[in-house]
């Protein structure tokens, strides 16, 4: 979703956070069950300084999803928020359980010839098993 988030007390944030309603519901079917999931919220932006801290701005989203993509929030045993700045920062794409047109809409916005871009990308799955690395390697191998 091309969108600049807001943090979680930011005016403007019940009409930000129905606006994300509206987009999770174009892509879930139905609330996930199970009791343990993770969920990642990153704002990718270019050209301007980032909005807020990485936990602030994922708080508005994932009390968004809640009822709609999930029961309850207590369901979400890990939260990865982050703030990428796609003129400075690395980055890459994992195509891992991600396809059709979420991948091919984020590599579009990812490839706008534009000198300002937000983008927010979330997800939400489920937590098979906790693998936690500590150090610098946030994502895994």
């Amino acid at each position: 979703m091309m969108v600049r988030p807001l943090s979680h007390k930011a005016r403007g944030r019940q009409k930000y956070q129905a606006r994300l309603r509206v987009a999770a519901a174009e892509v879930i079917g139905e609330p996930l069950a199970s009791s343990r999931l993770y969920a990642k919220v990153l704002y990718l932006y270019r050209g301007r300084k980032a909005v807020g801290d990485a936990d602030n701005l994922s708080k508005p989203v994932l009390g968004a999803l809640k009822g709609l993509v999930y029961g309850d929030d207590a369901q979400v045993a890990l939260r990865v928020a982050g703030i990428v700045n796609l003129d400075v920062d690395e980055y890459r794409l994992a195509r891992d359980g991600m396809g059709g047109e979420p991948l091919s809409r984020l590599i579009e916005y990812l490839t706008l010839d534009c000198s300002q871009l937000d983008v927010l990308y979330v997800e939400v799955g489920l937590l098979d098993g906790l693998r936690l690395g500590v150090g610098l390697d946030l994502w895994g191998a």
